[in-house]
C-alpha cells in the first residue's frame, strides 16, 4: 500500500505525533493523494479518502494499461502487508495506528529517530566535504580546450574539505583561468557568531539553511549583508535544531540529481532527475527524458566518464553515512557557472524519502512513448476553477495522444481535477523533433 504525504519533511523535523502541518500541505496531500499510482508497480493500492480518485484511476488504468486501485482510510484496520508512504515520520506512525493497521507494518520509534538523524543537513555537509576532498589531487582528461579543464583542483594546499582558499575562491576573489569541474563549500555552524564571521569575510551572496527542512526550503539568502531579522533567525534555527549551514551562493545552470534505493547497506542506482528550481530554491518541475538523454545533457559541463566517477563515490558515501536506511533517497546537484567555466556541485541535499525526480523518472519510463519528451510539474491555483480552467484549457491545446498505453503526445493530468482543486500535477508530451538535449537549452 502506498499513501503521498507531502508534508513528511516538515513533520520529521518537528517529531511530534499530533504534528498538525500547514494548511498548503495539507491540500497539497489531498489534492494529490492519488499521486503514488504513477510510481507504484502493478496491482498496488494506493490510500487516499478523495472520492474523486477512484473514477479518475479507472479512467487511468483503462488508457494506460495501469493496474492500481483506491482503497481508503476505513478499509485498512488490521492492514498487516508493506506500507510505502512518501516518507516516514512520528505522526504518520500513529495516525495509522489509529486506522488500526498492525505495528509491525509501520516505522519503529527508534528507526524514525536514525531517519531523523540521517535527515539533518549537516550530513550533506560531511559527503560533499568528503567527496571534494577524495578528488583534491585527482587529474582528469582535459576536454577540447587543453587550459579549459586541465586539472579537477589546485592542490592540497589550496583546497581543504572542500573549501577554497581565498585568492581562489570565486566568491572571495578572483578565479581567473583556473577552471575545476566541482565545487562548493558548505559549512556547518553551532554558534551564530562562528556564522557572522564567516559571512563577514564573503564577498558575495550566501545561503542559510535550517539543519532540518523540506528539500529547497528552509533557505535564507543573504545580500548585502546578514539584517538583524536573519541574524534573530539564525539564533532561532541553531537553538532548535543545533546548528545552521552556510555556503556562498553560486550561479546555478541546471539543476540535476542522483537517485539511488538502499536495502540492508545494498545500494542501486535508480537514474537521474534532470529538474528546475525556482530562484528561491522550490522545486519547479521535471524534465521527461531518458537517463541516456540526460547524460548527453549533463556532457555539456561534465565529462561523462567523470559523472559516472562521481556516482561510484557518491554510491560509496550514502553506504558510509546511512548503514541502517532502508528505501528511496536522492542526491540533489547542480551545475554552476564560475567565470567563463562550469562546475558541479556534487552534494546540495540528501533527500531519504521518494521524491519528485523518482516519480518523474517513473513516470518517463512507463507512460511515455519511446520517442517522445516531455515535463513534468505541480501548478498551484489560489482561486476556485482555476485549476479545472487550466486543466480543459490545455486538454483542447494539447490532446492526448495514446499509442499501446504510451503517450506520444499531448498534456496528462496526474490527478482529478474539479471547481476546488488548488493543485494539479501534469505531464506535457511533445515528440522528440530534435537531438534531446537541444531541447533543454
Amino acid at each position: 500500500m502506498f499513501l503521498f504525504n507531502p508534508e513528511n519533511d516538515l513533520a520529521l523535523a518537528n517529531f511530534g505525533e499530533h504534528y498538525m502541518p500547514p494548511e498548503s500541505a495539507r491540500r497539497l496531500g489531498w489534492d494529490l493523494s492519488v499521486l503514488p499510482a504513477w510510481y507504484a508497480p502493478s496491482n498496488s493500492l494506493v490510500l487516499s479518502d478523495n472520492p474523486l480518485d477512484g473514477d479518475f484511476l479507472s479512467r487511468m488504468n483503462g488508457l494506460l494499461l495501469m493496474d492500481i486501485k483506491i482503497v481508503n482510510s476505513s478499509e485498512i484496520a488490521d492492514w498487516d502487508k508493506p506500507i510505502f508512504p512518501w516518507g516516514w515520520n512520528p505522526t504518520l506512525r500513529k495516525r495509522l495506528l489509529n486506522l488500526g493497521v498492525e505495528e509491525q507494518t509501520v516505522a519503529t520509534k527508534q528507526y524514525l529517530q536514525t531517519i531523523r538523524d540521517y535527515s539533518n543537513r549537516l550530513n550533506a555537509v560531511k559527503i560533499h566535504n568528503s567527496l571534494m576532498s577524495k578528488y583534491s589531487n585527482t587529474s582528469v582528461i582535459p576536454r577540447d580546450d587543453e587550459s579549459h579543464f586541465h586539472r579537477l583542483f589546485l592542490g592540497e594546499n589550496s583546497y581543504r574539505a572542500g573549501i577554497l582558499s581565498d585568492s581562489e575562491n570565486n566568491i572571495n576573489g578572483s578565479l581567473s583561468s583556473q577552471n575545476l569541474l566541482f565545487c562548493g563549500s558548505p559549512h556547518y555552524f553551532r554558534d551564530v557568531n562562528e556564522v557572522l564571521l564567516y559571512l563577514s569575510k564573503q564577498s558575495g551572496d550566501c545561503v542559510l539553511k535550517m539543519p532540518l527542512s523540506g528539500s529547497g526550503k528552509g533557505l535564507v539568502w543573504i545580500k548585502n549583508g546578514i539584517t538583524d531579522k536573519q541574524t534573530d533567525w539564525c539564533r532561532r534555527v541553531i537553538l532548535n535544531q543545533g546548528g545552521v549551514v552556510a555556503e556562498p551562493a553560486f550561479n546555478r545552470v541546471q539543476d540535476f540529481a542522483m537517485e539511488f534505493f538502499i536495502h540492508n547497506a545494498n545500494i542501486t542506482f535508480e537514474g537521474y532527475s534532470l529538474f528546475n528550481s525556482a530562484s528561491s530554491g522550490a522545486y519547479a518541475g521535471n524534465q521527461l527524458i531518458s537517463d541516456l538523454c540526460i547524460e548527453q545533457t549533463l556532457s555539456e559541463f561534465l565529462p561523462i566518464n567523470e559523472l559516472h566517477a562521481l556516482r561510484e563515490s557518491v554510491e560509496l558515501e550514502l553506504v558510509k553515512h546511512f548503514p541502517n536506511y532502508n528505501g528511496y533517497l536522492g542526491v540533489d546537484m547542480m551545475v554552476c557557472k564560475i567565470g567563463e567555466s562550469y562546475c558541479v556541485h556534487p552534494c546540495l541535499e540528501v533527500n531519504l524519502r521518494m521524491n519528485m525526480g523518482l516519480v518523474a523518472h517513473r513516470i518517463n519510463e512507463q507512460f511515455v512513448g519511446e520517442n517522445s519528451m516531455g515535463h513534468f510539474n505541480i501548478a498551484y491555483f489560489k482561486s476556485s476553477n482555476d485549476a479545472l480552467s487550466f486543466e480543459l484549457k490545455n486538454k483542447l491545446e494539447h490532446p492526448l495522444e495514446i499509442i499501446d498505453g504510451k503517450v506520444v503526445k499531448g498534456f496528462l493530468p496526474l490527478n482529478p481535477v474539479n471547481e476546488n482543486t488548488r493543485y494539479i500535477a501534469y505531464a506535457l508530451i511533445t515528440n522528440k523533433d530534435y537531438l534531446c538535449y537541444s531541447l533543454l537549452k
